[in-house]
């Protein structure tokens, strides 16, 4: 049905009054309007992290059926910050949460959070190289006393196996990315890792590996880390360690964009209810 006339003009004006909040909330200087053929609007919001070391900016094109009938025409994010290529489906779910109310706001504080995130994990990633280096060392040296306490005929035989679902707030800097990857293989440990935000880790192995790892990434520095979902199998007589995975040996590493690959993967691998626990979803 096509929108009345009164619609339109109720929703120009209500871009209009939305743009002069904007203006007053973020400063003239990180609002610019300017008028296109056929009615559209084009607005462009400068967004920057806290100390203005990253800086982006939100390009919108606004035609009369926003905000009550449409989301903007068109999205796009002009910045050299890596990560915030596809944002597309992210402004429209904002927009359709908002449910015909005016949204430009909540789509700059997305983008100003996220630079913020950045911007955080770049301000303290020598620090946090540091801490990775030390826990590493602390694992080489846990295997080192695990392998002396063993008996020579290493008969060393797991008694649970262990599987861990665990979110975090984001997973961006190369050097998180690098140890949740790493630290997983070096304990054994099987699954997968969806960077970006949020972040999913879906890890399965001996039940101590999943402990000790857990007890390593928990030391680092996160905005949110928790382990949400997790299943601990007493292992008979017969059962190996590698008998029991149901993902193959390694770790694979799912981009900022795949989380639906990242589900599709564990549905596969029949571990669907442990990764919905990353979202809250419990069966």
């Amino acid at each position: 049905m096509m929108m009345a006339m009164v619609d339109k003009e109720e929703n120009l004006e209500r871009q209009n009054d939305e743009i002069e909040v904007l203006k007053s909330i973020l400063g003239d200087h990180c609002v610019e309007v300017s008028k296109k053929d056929a009615g559209l609007l084009s607005v462009n919001l400068l967004s920057h992290s806290p100390e203005a070391t990253l800086i982006a900016s939100l390009k919108l094109t606004l035609d009369s059926s926003y905000p009550s009938h449409g989301p903007p025409l068109s999205f796009e994010v002009v910045t050299e910050v890596p990560g915030f290529q596809n944002c597309t489906e992210i402004f429209a779910q904002i927009w359709a949460d908002a449910e015909g109310e005016v949204c430009l706001y909540d789509m700059i504080q997305w983008l100003n959070e996220r630079l913020s995130d950045l911007e955080d994990d770049n301000k303290h990633a020598q620090e946090e190289e540091l801490k990775i280096q030390q826990k590493e060392q602390e694992l080489m040296m846990l295997e080192q006393q695990q392998q002396q306490q063993q008996p020579i005929n290493n008969s060393y035989r797991p008694s649970k196996f262990g599987r861990r679902c665990i979110y975090s707030h984001h997973i961006i800097a190369n050097s998180k990315r690098t140890a949740v990857i790493q630290v997983a293989l070096q304990l054994g440990l099987s699954g997968l890792s969806k960077i970006g935000w949020p972040g999913v880790i879906v890890v399965e192995g001996d039940e101590l590996s999943c402990q000790e790892y857990v007890r390593y990434l928990s030391g680092l520095r996160w905005k949110q880390l928790t382990v949400r979902g997790e299943e601990v199998i007493d292992l008979k007589e017969n059962q190996t360690i590698d008998s029991m995975r149901k993902f193959p040996k390694g770790m694979t590493e799912f981009g900022s964009d795949n989380m639906s690959e990242c589900a599709a993967a564990c549905r596969e691998a029949g571990l669907e209810d442990l990764f919905k626990t990353a979202m809250k979803i419990y069966n």
